[in-house]
């Protein structure tokens, strides 16, 4: 580095790859917290030097290992409040920085199976659905009086009428994507527009189904589909509460997939943001665009086809799946004194490759989500938060009893399964293929799949609005209450990207503040954010 330029806060070792001797170059670290990089054996100016800010040191990273810097601080960070290296260029190197107590993926990863949330058990504040203790096998479902200082859904069977055309209406054979539109507006009692859902099944673009597809769709997904939406009444056997904060909901895979049947044909009653405060649950916002708007065309008609791959896993015969999802809302009443805390930073692990739901094995991992919880998963949204939704359903099922998240609230959802692979995002986002989770299960029939849905403050063009003070404070206790840890659970790592990334021009910064858990970074798509990295830690 140039003389005199101010030294990196973190002691680092730079490894680089030699290709010559297939070993590695290897740089020293000092005990004063400088970085100090031994220069390469070639007399040419080292390319992977640390950029500095306002630097055009030009450098591709692989991987940043980085472990627990026990002598800094909240109070020893540097601000930075604005933009770093937003579009690094390429080249050759691919070197790997490690902090002393070197932290690699594989360090960080949770050896054993567990879940961020503890075992279900029964209280006034936990609703389970299902009679217990869970045996491997799909649970009974569980009755249990109305409680009237409870607000509650009002399911499709509730209403003795509605619940009668529905019926009449799912016994019908439908053999094509008219008769199924047709259905669909019978069991809403509303005159849909499903043009996109017509254009996915008899269409001719790249993402609608080829006509074998079409026929098989109709033979043996769709009359699935109908069985387990009028299989609601004996699934489901009391009222589903809209939960308050702290207060959590427990359900079997099969209670959640008749819930999803129904929201398919849109039998739930019709909500609107701004009055009811619920995110919507009928997949009526995939079945519609706009005329003339083309732009999401491609990936609802992708998101559609992840649900179908969802449904035709499902076997009410066998009881498959045969587990158990958990959705929580967790609220901190207290929380800390952000500007006092002297609480050493975690270990660390950041990785340019790899994503929250592939490599954050037995993690708690990130839902950059709306405050809607859901986002655009049922309308015209493909980023983080609804290509996870797609590519897991069972998430969607908290959309029906959870109201708009509050500023100090967070949702964990326990044990939701993945049906499909994907490659791609925002437009180019598309179905793969079928996917088997094989991930183990835990104690209370919950696959090891903990998401917590955390949702940044969109600061759009006014990214230095986040440093201030009170919207610091919003952030922080955002976060504090994703990552608490309950009592009975275990505190597990935490994979997570740059929350707040894209249009809310959030950095994430702040997740290294309050976790009290290990955290690994995926920066999927956000180049200049890694990079920036450096500068702070």
């Amino acid at each position: 580095m140039e003389s005199g330029a101010e030294p990196v806060r973190k002691k680092v070792k730079l490894m680089e790859k030699d290709a010559s001797t297939n070993g590695y170059h290897e740089g020293t670290t000092d005990e004063d917290n400088e970085m100090h990089i031994d220069e390469p054996s070639s007399p040419e100016r080292a390319d992977h030097e640390i950029p500095v800010a306002g630097s055009s040191d030009q450098w591709e990273a692989g991987n940043i290992l980085a472990l627990s810097p026990e002598g800094s601080s909240v109070a020893s960070r540097e601000e930075h409040d604005e933009d770093i290296m937003e579009d690094a260029p390429q080249t050759q190197s691919t070197p790997v920085i490690d902090c002393p107590g070197r932290s690699t993926l594989e360090d960080l990863k949770w050896k054993t199976p567990t879940t961020s949330l503890p075992p279900v058990e029964p209280s006034p504040d936990h609703f389970v659905f299902y009679k217990l203790p869970w045996e491997n096998k799909a649970p009974e479902p569980r009755s249990a009086p109305f409680d009237f200082h409870q607000s509650s859904i009002k399911l499709p069977y509730c209403n003795r009428s509605v619940w009668q055309r529905v019926e009449e209406a799912l016994r019908s054979r439908i053999n094509n994507g008219r008769e199924l539109i047709e259905i669909i507006r019978k069991c809403s009692g509303r005159n849909l527009d499903c043009n996109l859902l017509l254009e996915l099944l008899h269409g001719r673009r790249q993402a609608s189904f080829m006509e074998e597809e079409t026929e098989r769709l109709f033979a043996d997904v769709i009359p699935k589909i109908q069985q387990l939406a009028l299989k609601l009444p004996e699934l489901v056997k009391q009222p589903i509460p809209i939960l308050n904060p702290g207060q959590s909901i427990s359900l079997s895979q099969l209670q959640v997939a008749s819930l999803l049947a129904n929201a398919f044909f849109c039998t739930f009653a019709s909500r609107k943001r701004n009055v009811n405060h619920m995110p919507d649950i009928n997949f009526q916002g995939l079945y519609y665009l706009p005329r003339g708007d083309q732009s999401h065309v491609e990936s609802n008609m992708q998101k559609l086809q992840c649900l179908f791959s969802y449904f035709r896993k499902i076997d009410l015969e066998l009881g498959e799946p045969n587990g158990v999802v958990t959705f929580h809302r967790r609220e901190v009443q207290d929380s800390p004194q952000w500007n006092e805390s002297t609480k050493p930073i975690k270990r660390l692990h950041i990785s340019r490759t790899g994503t929250i739901e592939d490599d954050g094995t037995y993690m708690l991992q990130m839902d950059f989500a709306n405050k809607y919880l859901g986002g655009g998963v049922l309308g015209q949204g493909c980023v983080q938060e609804e290509i996870r939704f797609a590519i897991c359903p069972e998430l969607i099922a908290g959309c029906l009893f959870s109201k708009v998240m509050l500023e100090k609230e967070a949702i964990i959802i326990c044990g939701a399964q993945q049906f499909c692979k994907y490659d791609g995002y925002g437009s180019s986002f598309q179905w793969e293929s079928n996917f088997n989770d094989v991930t183990p299960r835990d104690s209370s029939g919950r696959l090891c799949v903990s998401v917590v849905a955390l949702d940044a403050i969109p600061f759009y063009g006014r990214k230095s609005r986040q440093y201030e003070v009170g919207n610091m404070d919003r952030e922080l206790n955002k976060a504090f209450a994703g990552f608490m840890v309950d009592e009975g659970a275990e505190s597990i790592p935490v994979a997570t990207g740059n929350w707040g990334c894209g249009v809310f021009g959030v950095r994430s910064y702040i997740l290294f503040i309050v976790a009290r858990h290990s955290l690994v970074f995926f920066f999927y798509l956000c180049a200049s954010i890694y990079f920036s990295f450096f500068l702070i830690f």
